[in-house]
């Protein structure tokens, strides 16, 4: 190995921090010369798979997959030839000296290839020219650690100072060893090692550039009553995460195993403060008038005028800030030059889990205030000086307004949707006082002029708001139509801008809201209360509504607060139920809001088997002063479960109570079972399997792995459940029909009750002879896992999932792989918002012509290789505003073709000379994307 990469990779660890201890992580050994290494604290778990690292699937176990946190890690099987799980010790060569222990209270330090001893060290402990000195650990001396040969002794007066040359590990180390009880010693020679493991962190400071002082200067440069205070930031602050280990191998070299996670944040900051200050007088006769001399060459003058005062602050700031986070993993080996060996390994590079993202907010501030008023001034003026000198008393009063506000960039965008722009605007104030101030003035043209205030006082007259305050919201139903709603408020508060009020509703859905249709016009100098109203027809009495206050000023119309809630809905509640026998019982519900209830609408009682096809509803002929009614139900069937539900009928929508239970039987000693007779197996749920013709597997056979009692299943070709059945509620169907070659036929599947299952997976996998299912009737709420679910069912051709609840899923790996006589599957009912892997769902769906996934939602991070792999037959995916990229994601399919005719793999084109040239569209990661033609080949067409 060459002896620069030892000295990089202790710089690295030196930054990244503590070395690993002892039995922290384990090494899996591999014949192509590489060990991968796994730090136990961050092992999920391990597994065996049927698919190898290019997910290809095998009838054997071919690979050992490690599941990390943040990655998923196939190791064929063929290549590993040990794994070891301890830390071995450290054994050194003969001429080996460790810098740990008792020699290291006589070392004061290092630099690069030079350690420092003490004069005062003991011969028998310094060491020689040719020895060999090494230590790992990372401190204030060694701060990287230490390997090197002593090659000269250099005395420095209370300093020996030991010059040494770089050495390879091989040369300091002899081994590591893994132990482990009853290991022979041919695999434990095979387990050797040496090696260097770390796990660190490194935040360096964040680097700042201000251009503050430049604009400052830009912004500066004219005498005006207006300041300016400009302010421009850009700060970038990095961090890093790593682990990797270093093990030395007597056969395989060095080999390295890095992992680093990088994330750096952006941020801009630019701001703006601004202020006025201006004073102005205004006199309304000429100039100053001399009255009569008092003295000799003295005169009285008098002046009067207005004044103008205005004091102003602004300030405008803008903040913007970006992320960028990704993962590097790097693995190589340096091997030693042996015969039938390479020398080195080609080195592992990848980067992923790039994300960047932005974000940007701001806000606005200004205070203002100004005063109108007059002044009074009178005074002496020496004749002979008085162009250049005067002294006299001044009065000045008037009015004075003074307010503030301050708005985030947020409030103006959203201020239909949240109050957050009223809130700031109503915490705003105007404020009017009158004042008066009396003083003396002295001017002396050449020096300059002061003066001196006897008296200054301010009186508040008044205080306004930006925008009124409301109380008393609510929200009503109109007595004679129940689908009118009055909205009402009261508006108070003295106001110094005219404003426009109206009303704003929301029903809870996605949607703007609907504005009312008045308006009230709004002056609020009095500060007198205002009450208005609107009305809201024709809504419907089926949801909860919210009305706010609006309020329209200077061209921006806000929410406002407090607002009022009204929940219109006429509920029907399922209550209780009673004499209860084999064919009867007694059922009970109640209307909330039953005094809304007219001639137009009806309401009752209905129920229906569990697990049956028919529903029946009862209306109810009366009902009382609470609300509440009843229904007899009969004709029910013995030992059966029925749910039972109340309803409400109301502009021609049905809506449903609560669903609850009733039995008509106890099913105290029943069990679920399965029968084989003749070619069918039969699912029951009852006490009778003794009395049963046939094998009988109790349930749990099924979940067991039964496909290992060889013969049996191969006999079964009907699937059939019993009326029985229907009560079972399996938590799992795992495995249930693994591998039933011969099924054709499943009856009665709607007795299967799903409604709790949890795990689908592997449940129709491999049933080859099956042509059709229908599974309308499955409750799949609470499944989480449809891994393989009809895998390799390669005569399905009618498939009906189209009522399947796919909300609580996480996996759907190979769902549908190898149903390759499948031409149309509507899975327009799937919720894929907590999936994180569909890979391989389509795999070899090679007669599907169409997809339609547009209404899948994919989250970043989804696992979607090989999703449409060798699907040769498909020409249409509609993937709606979501890209399903992933590693041979695209592999085979030659007929799926963009929108500027690009297909997978080498297309043709004449280009401007008549010459035909090529390009090539990336059956993988390249092709998910609208289609550029030459320029930007793509698997997509834009709508």
């Amino acid at each position: 190995m060459k002896k620069g990469i030892f000295t990089l990779l202790m710089v690295i660890s030196a930054v990244a921090g503590m070395s690993q201890t002892i039995g922290e992580a384990f090494y899996v050994y591999r014949n192509d010369g590489m060990i991968n290494t796994f730090f136990r604290s961050e092992i999920d778990s391990i597994a065996y798979s049927y698919y190898d690292a290019d997910s290809l699937l095998y009838d054997e176990i071919v690979s050992q997959v490690v599941y990390t946190p943040d990655s998923i890690y196939k190791i064929p099987l063929a290549v590993i030839d040990s794994v070891g799980f301890v830390t071995p010790k450290t054994e050194y060569q003969p001429d080996v000296i460790s810098l740990e222990g008792a020699i290291r209270d006589y070392v004061i330090g290092s630099d690069s290839l030079t350690i420092y001893f003490r004069s005062n060290t003991p011969f028998n402990i310094l060491p020689k020219t040719g020895d060999k000195l090494v230590t790992t650990e990372i401190s204030d001396v060694f701060w990287g650690g230490f390997l090197g040969k002593v090659v000269d002794k250099e005395e420095r007066g209370d300093t020996i100072a030991l010059h040494c040359d770089a050495i390879d590990l091989e040369e300091a180390y002899k081994c590591f060893y893994y132990s482990t009880n009853g290991t022979s010693q041919s695999n434990f020679n095979k387990s050797r090692a040496k090696g260097l493991e770390w796990d660190g962190y490194y935040a360096p400071d964040p680097f700042v550039y201000s251009s503050t002082n430049f604009l400052e200067t830009f912004f500066q440069p004219i005498n005006c009553p207006i300041t300016f205070t400009p302010k421009f930031e850009i700060s970038i602050a990095p961090t890093f995460g790593s682990k990797g280990s270093i093990i030395v191998h007597p056969l395989r070299g060095v080999v390295i195993n890095m992992d680093i996670h990088q994330h750096t944040f952006f941020a801009e900051d630019l701001a703006v403060s601004g202020e006025i200050g201006l004073s102005k007088d205004i006199s309304l006769i000429p100039g100053p008038i001399p009255m009569y001399p008092i003295l000799p060459f003295v005169s009285i003058y008098g002046d009067l005028g207005v004044v103008f005062k205005a004091n102003g602050k602004l300030t405008l700031e803008e903040h913007w800030g970006q992320s960028l986070d990704f993962d590097i993993h790097y693995e190589t080996s340096y091997q030693p030059l042996l015969p039938m060996t390479i020398s080195t390994s080609i080195p592992k590079l990848k980067i992923s889990n790039v994300n960047f993202t932005t974000g940007h907010n701001g806000r606005f501030m200004f205070e203002a205030s100004g005063a109108f008023g007059g002044y009074g001034e009178i005074g002496i003026v020496p004749w002979l000086l008085k162009k250049v000198a005067k002294v006299g008393f001044r009065f000045e009063g008037g009015l004075k307004l003074e307010g503030n506000v301050m708005l985030y960039n947020s409030d103006g965008e959203g201020a239909l949707q949240s109050t957050s722009c009223y809130d700031k605007l109503r915490a705003g104030t105007l404020s009017l006082k009158s004042f008066c101030s009396v003083g003396m003035d002295a001017k002396l043209i050449g020096v300059g002029a002061g003066g001196v205030n006897f008296y200054d006082n301010e009186w508040p007259l008044a205080k306004y708001k930006i925008v009124p305050d409301f109380t008393n919201t609510k929200l009503t139903r109109n007595e004679d139509t129940p689908s009118t709603l009055i909205a009402t408020t009261t508006a108070f508060g003295s106001t110094i801008f005219p404003c426009s009020l109206g009303f704003k509703m929301f029903d809870g859905a996605e949607n703007d809201g609907f504005k009312g249709i008045y308006s009230h016009s709004y002056s609020g100098i009095t500060g007198e209360p205002e009450t208005y109203w609107d009305s809201f027809l024709l809504m419907p009495l089926t949801k909860t509504y919210s009305v706010y206050p609006t309020v329209e000023l200077l061209g921006i119309e806000m929410l406002a607060s407090p607002s009022a809630e009204l929940d219109t809905s006429l509920k029907p509640v399922t209550l209780h139920v009673e004499d209860i026998t084999e064919t009867t019982a007694k059922v009970w519900g109640r209307i909330e809001g039953h005094e809304l209830i007219d001639e137009t609408m009806t309401f009752g009682l209905g129920f229906e088997e569990v697990g049956g096809t028919g529903t029946f509803l009862y209306d109810a002929s009366s009902i009382d002063s609470n609300g509440v009614f009843s229904v007899d139900l009969v004709g029910l069937k013995p030992n059966t479960k029925h749910t039972y539900f109340a309803y409400l009928d109301i502009d021609g929508q049905r809506i449903f109570g609560e669903e609850k239970e009733f039995t008509t039987t106890n099913f105290e000693n029943a069990k679920a079972y399965a029968v084989l007779s003749d070619n069918t197996l039969t699912f029951y749920y009852d006490d009778k399997q003794t009395k049963r013709v046939g094998s009988v597997f109790n349930i749990s056979f099924f979940y067991n792995k039964f496909r290992n009692y060889e013969g049996w299943y191969e006999a079964v070709h009907i699937i059939d459940f019993a009326p029985s059945f229907i009560y079972y509620t399996p938590t799992s169907t795992y495995y249930w029909f693994y591998s039933f070659h011969n099924l054709t036929e499943v009856r009665n599947i709607n007795r299967l009750n799903t409604s709790k299952t949890t795990s689908m997976e592997y449940l129709f996998y491999n049933c080859r002879s099956l042509k059709s299912l229908d599974l309308r009737s499955f409750d799949t709420s609470k499944v989480t896992n449809m891994q393989l679910m009809f895998s390799s069912c390669s005569s399905l051709t009618d498939l009906d999932i189209s009522s399947f609840d796919t909300s609580n899923v996480t996996n759907m790996y190979a769902m549908f792989s190898d149903c390759s006589s499948l031409t149309d599957l509507d899975i327009s009912s799937f919720d894929t918002r907590k999936v994180t892997t569909m890979h391989s769902m389509f795999y070899e769906c090679i007669s599907i012509k169409i997809l339609d996934l547009s209404h899948f939602k994919v989250t970043e991070g989804t696992d979607v290789g090989s999703m449409f792999c060798r699907c040769n037959s498909l020409t249409t995916i509609y993937a709606g505003n979501w890209s399903p990229v992933g590693h041979y994601t695209f592999s085979g399919c030659f007929n799926l073709i963009g929108e500027k005719g690009t297909k997978v793999g080498v297309n043709y084109y004449i280009d401007e000379n008549g010459v035909q040239r090529s390009y090539t569209c990336s059956e993988s990661y390249g092709a998910a994307h609208i289609d550029g033609g030459k320029d930007w080949p793509g698997l997509f067409t834009a709508k």
